[in-house]
């Protein structure tokens, strides 16, 4: 790929890091035949366990011994991920993938346009928007930028003739970030070259069935994480 990954906390501390995600609005990752991911050890006390022993035809219904059957293979699910290094592993895997694959992605934004990640994402943001404009305030949070930072972002975009300041004509406190006409005209070039690159990086190796369910994961695991923070 054209250009190197860069550092991820010297862009956070310089306003111009990578977003804490990258706006997108597919099965988990393939797994071996024991249900462990490629590349982890399965866990070994699976496979040593006894068989539980059939039951027999005269004691009880085919369903109390249907229900036994069921009971016994969730315990053994349950204890498949019990197992502490598999577990770890599961989870580095994921982040490992995220990482190569937004490193791949900000790394040819940059080289096709010269936008830096935090740059990348406002334009994004502010092409899906109505009248593609949004308040300073609520771009900075849902972009996941330190008030600073943003302003320095802000200074830089609109220095580079990507965004421009408007006073909202309602509540003169309230200062949007509108996109220009030559802001416009990068957006929708980075946008569809993200497209590009996220068809040959994500849906080439999974398919576009393995794609949607992988979002589809990462949607459940935004909301289910996202509620342990609100209030109660």
């Amino acid at each position: 790929m054209h250009g190197q990954a860069r550092n991820a906390t010297d862009q956070v501390e310089d306003g111009d890091g990578p977003p804490g995600t990258v706006p997108s609005d597919a099965s988990p990752a393939p797994t071996n035949p024991d249900g462990s991911l490629p590349g982890t050890a399965p866990c070994a006390d699976l496979h040593d366990a006894p068989a539980r022993s059939a039951p027999s035809a005269d004691h009880g219904d085919t369903s109390t011994h249907t229900a036994a059957s069921a009971d016994h293979r969730h315990d053994s699910a349950e204890a498949r991920y019990a197992d502490v290094d598999e577990v770890v592993t599961l989870w580095g895997l994921v982040i490992e993938g995220y990482a190569a694959t937004q490193d791949r992605l900000l790394g040819e934004i940059a080289d096709r346009f010269g936008l830096p990640p935090a740059q990348f994402d406002i334009l994004l943001r502010l092409l899906r928007s109505p009248d593609q404009r949004m308040p300073m305030t609520r771009l900075a949070r849902e972009a996941a930028l330190t008030s600073g930072g943003f302003t320095k972002v802000a200074d830089r975009m609109v220095e580079a003739g990507l965004i421009r300041r408007e006073r909202s004509d309602d509540d003169r406190r309230v200062v949007y970030a509108a996109l220009t006409g030559h802001g416009r005209r990068v957006a929708e070039g980075a946008r569809a070259a993200c497209a590009e690159i996220v068809r040959e990086a994500v849906i080439r190796p999974l398919g576009i069935a393995g794609a949607r369910a992988l979002a589809e994961t990462m949607r459940t695991l935004r909301e289910v994480n996202r509620r342990r923070d609100r209030p109660s």
